[in-house]
């Protein structure tokens, strides 16, 4: 039996881990962080006694501390908008003299154990309740298994967005189908006016739920937390305090009663709810003739005849009844569906699905958004990224602008965009003035306030790109937008007294909000604040700089932006200033080289890790372990240690990421053998080599493989400039290679295949996490990169798999065994200052050659690298084991290479795919079959880089493979297989 101090650890990393990812709260972030800092096992000890003996004191002590923020929610400013009745146009926001607040919410604040008190409540009792809880609801749901286990990660709560979509898009797909069979619907969709605040449930009807004593107890506290807030906000009802996690699950508990009853009393064909939004889809028989309050006569009939709701009186200047939710169990309850929100679409089963189809293609549309990379200079264009039209009718001329505002979404990706774009490439030397100068000018008065959760991004920019100007301005422009803010006596709190709110309740907030998204930001690259420092303090803003090192060695900072995140888990690191988003691959080669770090199970902070470590990130931090123990060596010959890295990331993966179940976890990583083989030769010992054998990914082949092979020009000249300097990350660069990635996307490619040297490392985890993202694999040719005058040529292969469901990468890192002489002479030939020295290259060069074996979802093939390929004993290692063979190359004697290809292909009885720059062409993919029918893809030239795309049919050469001469004469598909080849190696993977 698990004790209540380990339940507490688990319940604290569940906490931390939930506000790494949310965003709505920056100052719990700061307020865990500090918990964590100031002995954190002391302050867990305390409380997990204080539960044990039921020490009231203890938490009257916390309870009496309880208060809330005001967190503005709807400003009342000038916008830009033409009146109906006028015809001037006024885009007013430098001369605003103050900024009204109409709609605010209030977050409970309370301490770390409340918030504990509220995640153990989850953790014990939440999946009980889950139990209970309808299908039919979304949002808000346990990440639990079938088993209503939690599933032993630090997750409490099922991803917001796939919930979301998963709510949207089953109405909209239930409700196609339904007129496809040639029925009327309506899709209803309500909403629950200030819903937290007006539902009243008492905690005492969910102690049946509680197994033990200390459960008990812990629903004692949660009550008394649940009074408190109520009654410093002055809600007589026993709501739910907004910013506490259990009233997320606690608000669908309470809301079961009212699901049920809808289902049974309406059978619609589709009903969902997420958290208060409702979305209902009906059969009708007849389609409402157009006439008036349509709406409202269809709340009458459905939902008010079936006395789901009762209709409320009208008040004040609102033209349209509201309705009541009107069952036995919510009758204290204020649970109100305003009409002027209700939103009902009828539709004809003999009529169009135009609007059907036009919100699922919007839908689609939003959501590519953020899965392809941006590839194209319109996506950064603030000014026109974030702003949208609203014309007064379809004609989109000048005369019918009737608005013209920012969309948060579109903010939202901007920002997203546009800091990626940022962190991958060279902006720093060649910074886009219009863009910073059009955010400048967006986060001023009213939309500044008005989209505060936006500072952090601001903030993010500017740190990226090292405007350290813009950020203090940014701030003073901040400042003087809060100063001018104004609340009326009418603001709506949810139905509360307004008397309860202030502006400088507002202001407070703000200010706050405002340090916290300064440090957030800052915590990236600490050593900014230096630049800043001074200018913030006389801005009233102090000790940013302490705080924000406390979020480095906490882990949470925001590690999406950082090239080497898995440098910020490194104990080592934890004390020492280090900015996580230089592009500059040798700054982190440095700093590992600096620390002498090892590969080792002891490498890891004490700091609880937030965020989920993935795999390649662990890898990762190995290769650059390996590079700079390889450039330390002063007699060449070393290799990259795959099995290394491999016992090193399938222990730390396990342990930085699962509570539990690691047995079965480890059962599904990649497995590393290392085989050491000496193949004969005449009149010598034999040939040395290493190979090692990498199998993951648990699916099966089942379909043809997809390839995407990059036609790419590799310049020799600039390859080299960007050794012996620093690399070329142009934003040109960058947008070929993303349409690449988005075109491999598209067409869903199971392999995209680079030319030799054309990747440079620091892009590497940008096609990792599209791996990861998209489950496609890629096999790349890194750039040539220096550290400590050792020279590398990478092949990286990134593979897909996953485990539990959760998507992954897998890296194979080889440095090439035989680079060409050509390459070897233009690199030893040139010096670079190495550190006080000038020192000569040299390229780093295996004494024993290594090979790639790979089983990856049951498909078999080894890899090459260019010159490596003309090897006959090597190629002849993967003789009747391997599918396929890849091999990158940037080489200019396609004719040698091309003989090559030809035999390997024949005598192999493979496939081979191979990607060369596309200056020298002949990038193919060649199959053993008869001369005319042997290439099913070759290209050459070509200024433009693109993808071209082809199948293999695995399954097929198999089956080829596997009968006798005679029969593989007689189908012809293929060459018959050569002599030795063993077909007995092959049915175990058939």
């Amino acid at each position: 039996m698990i004790e209540l101090k380990d339940k507490v650890e688990l319940c604290f990393k569940k906490l931390k881990s939930y506000y790494y990812f949310d965003n709505s709260n920056l100052e719990i972030r700061d307020n865990i962080i500090a918990y964590e800092s100031d002995n954190l096992e002391q302050h867990l000890s305390e409380f997990t006694a204080a539960i044990l003996r039921g020490d009231d004191a203890f938490f009257e002590k916390l309870l009496s501390q309880i208060s809330f923020s005001v967190v503005p929610k709807t400003i009342q400013s000038p916008k830009a908008m033409l009146s109906d009745k006028q015809n001037y146009y006024i885009n007013r926001v430098a001369d605003e003299t103050e900024i009204q607040i109409t709609h605010v919410n209030l977050f409970i604040k309370c301490s770390i154990e409340l918030h504990l008190i509220s995640s153990l409540f989850l953790q014990e009792i939440g999946p009980r309740l889950e139990k209970k809880i309808s299908p039919r609801s979304f949002g808000n749901r346990l990440d639990l298994d079938e088993n209503y286990n939690f599933q032993g990660t630090n997750k409490l709560f099922k991803p917001y967005f796939q919930e979301y979509r998963m709510w949207r898009d089953r109405c909209i797909q239930t409700s196609q189908d339904s007129i496809e069979k040639k029925n009327n619907i309506s899709i209803l969709n309500l909403d629950l006016k200030s819903f937290y605040y007006n539902c009243d449930f008492d905690l005492d009807g969910i102690l049946q739920y509680a197994e033990d004593s200390v459960e008990k107890y812990i629903v004692k506290i949660l009550k008394k937390m649940h009074s408190e807030y109520n009654k410093r906000i002055g809600n007589p009802r026993k709501s739910f305090p907004i910013g506490l996690l259990s009233s997320a699950v606690l608000a669908n508990y309470f809301m079961t009663e009212f699901d049920d009853e809808v289902i049974a009393k309406l059978n619609p064909i589709y009903y969902g709810r997420y958290v208060d939004d409702i979305l209902i889809a009906l059969c009708i028989g007849k389609i409402p003739e157009h006439e008036q309050r349509v709406v409202e006569k269809f709340l009458d009939d459905v939902f008010v005849k079936n006395k789901i709701f009762r209709k409320a009186k009208k008040k004040g200047k609102n033209k349209n009844a509201d309705y009541v939710i009107s069952l036995k169990k919510y009758e204290t309850s204020n649970l109100v569906i305003q009409q002027e929100k209700a939103l009902v679409h009828f539709f004809d089963s003999r009529g169009s699905r135009a609007l059907l189809e036009k919100f699922i293609e919007a839908v689609k549309r939003n959501s590519s958004e953020f899965r392809f990379l941006p590839d194209d200079y319109r996506d950064f264009s603030f000014d026109e990224s974030s702003h949208s039209l609203i014309y007064k009718d379809s004609s989109n001329s000048y005369r019918n602008i009737r608005e013209y505002s920012a969309s948060k979404f579109a903010v939202s990706k901007f920002f997203a965009k546009f800091n990626m774009l940022s962190g991958l490439t060279n902006r720093i030397e060649n910074k886009d003035e219009q863009s910073f100068e059009e955010i400048m000018n967006f986060f001023r008065m009213g939309s500044a306030v008005d989209l505060f959760v936006f500072w952090e991004k601001a903030f993010t920019t500017f740190v990226l790109n090292s405007c350290y100007e813009n950020i203090v301005l940014l701030v003073k422009q901040i400042v003087m937008a809060i100063d001018r803010i104004r609340v009326p006596s009418d603001v709506v709190v949810g139905g509360l007294s307004a008397k309860l709110v202030s502006a400088k309740m507002v202001k407070e907030f703000l200010k706050s909000h405002l340090r916290f998204s300064l440090i957030q930001a800052t915590s990236l690259n600490v050593e900014i604040i230096s630049h800043i420092d001074q200018d913030l303090k006389e801005l009233g803003i102090d000790e940013i700089g302490k705080t924000a090192r406390l979020m480095v060695r906490g882990h949470y900072i925001r590690h999406h932006l950082s090239l080497f995140p898995v440098l910020n888990f490194l104990k080592p690191l934890s004390n020492l200033d280090f900015n996580y988003v230089d592009r500059d691959v040798n700054a982190a080669l440095r700093m590992v080289s600096n620390l002498d770090l090892k590969i080792s199970k002891k490498i890891w902070s004490d700091y609880i890790i937030p965020r989920f470590v993935h795999y390649s990130d662990i890898q990762f931090l190995g290769l650059m372990i390996e590079i700079v123990n390889i450039s330390k060596n002063d007699k060449n010959g070393k290799n990259i240690r795959s099995k290394a890295i491999s016992i090193f990331a399938r222990y730390s993966f396990v342990k930085l990421n699962y509570s539990n179940n690691s047995e079965s976890i480890k059962k599904l990583l990649p497995k590393v053998k290392l085989k050491k083989l000496i193949l004969p030769q005449i009149n010598s010992k034999g040939a040395e080599y290493r190979l090692y054998e990498h199998q993951l990914g648990q699916k099966r082949v089942d379909k043809n493989t997809k390839f995407g092979l990059v036609n790419l020009k590799i310049d020799e000249v600039q390859l080299l400039e960007n050794l012996l300097n620093k690399p070329v990350l142009s934003d040109e660069k960058y947008f070929e290679f993303s349409k690449i990635l988005n075109e491999s996307n598209r067409n869903r490619c199971d392999y995209t295949v680079f030319p030799e040297c054309s990747t440079p490392l620091s892009w590497l985890p940008l096609f990792v996490n599209e791996s990861r993202r998209k489950q496609i694999s890629y096999m790349l040719g890194i750039e040539h990169f220096e550290f400590n005058g050792m020279v590398f040529n990478l092949m990286v292969s990134v593979l897909n798999f996953e485990v539990e469901h959760y998507n992954n990468s897998y890296l194979i890192f080889r440095l090439k065994n035989y680079p060409s002489y050509e390459e070897k002479r233009q690199i030893e030939g040139h010096s670079k200052n190495i550190g006080t020295n000038v020192n000569f290259l040299k390229l780093a060069e295996p004494k024993i050659p290594h090979f790639d074996y790979i089983i990856h979802n049951s498909l078999h093939f080894a890899t090459f690298n260019c010159f490596e390929l003309a090897d006959i004993q090597a190629r002849s290692i993967f003789k009747s084991y391997v599918d396929f063979i890849v091999s990158i190359e940037n080489n200019m004697d396609t004719k040698y290479f091309s003989s090559i290809v030809d035999s390997a292909c024949r005598d192999l009885h493979v496939y081979i795919v191979q990607v060369n720059n596309s200056k020298w062409g002949d990038s193919r993919i060649t199959s053993p079959s008869k001369s005319e029918l042997k290439d099913i893809v070759k290209l050459k030239g070509g200024d433009n880089v693109y993808l071209v795309i082809d199948e293999i049919n695995i399954l097929g050469l198999r089956k080829f493979q596997y009968l006798n001469y005679e029969l593989q004469r007689e189908e012809g598909k293929f060459k018959p297989t050569p002599p030795g080849f063993i077909r007995i190696l092959r049915k175990k993977y058939a």
